[in-house]
């Protein structure tokens, strides 16, 4: 029998947090190790426990999510984060990309992609929604080059820019290397930047 994933919630609503840990656990092979408020000690949390996947909403009112992310890659970097997507988080999709996050799914999604995204995570893959991969692709064509949007855009390298395209485009780790040329490695380090 595989071992089951172990995971931390991290969630400001506590209602919200005992909804999906009872959502996923249940025949997910995942288990829920933890779960907290971000305002509340969230990185010395994953620091403790040192769980497989971290499992975050990708903004809060008073508390920066990418920071948060950020800081547990850097503390516990063999934790992977998974982050929450809402409708208009471009912005914070990207920079939680550039911050180490593994994945990113929509806060609507079915059990199944909830549990491909952490799945792949914990695997060392990156699982990322094809929709808000696309909403930030077309955030970076339709920046003006002397004032990009938020700075989003002078973040990245043109390298960076073009194998986002690709992954919106729906292209494969492999496939994406196959068409540049490069390691599938570089490609998969490229997007996780």
């Amino acid at each position: 029998m595989p071992d089951l994933i172990r995971l931390v919630i991290v969630e400001e609503s506590a209602y919200l947090r005992r909804g999906l840990k009872a959502e996923i656990e249940v025949g997910g092979g995942l288990e829920v190790v933890g779960d907290i408020s971000p305002g509340e000690g969230a990185v010395e949390l994953v620091e403790r426990i040192g769980p497989d996947v971290v499992l975050m909403s990708i903004r809060w009112p008073d508390v920066d999510a990418v920071a948060i992310c950020r800081e547990i890659r850097e503390r516990v970097p063999t934790t992977r984060v998974v982050m929450l997507s809402h409708q208009d988080c471009e912005e914070e999709v990207l920079l939680s990309i550039l911050a180490g996050a593994s994945g990113c799914v929509s806060e609507d999604a079915q059990k199944p992609e909830l549990l491909q995204a952490i799945s792949t995570a914990d695997s060392g893959g990156g699982y990322f929604d094809w929709e808000a991969v696309r909403r930030v692709v077309a955030r970076l064509q339709n920046s003006d080059s002397e004032q990009p949007a938020n700075g989003v855009a002078g973040v990245l390298s043109e390298r960076e820019v073009t194998i986002l395209r690709m992954i919106a485009e729906g292209c494969t780790n492999r496939q994406i290397s196959q068409k540049l040329n490069i390691a599938a490695k570089t490609a998969r380090s490229h997007a996780m930047r």
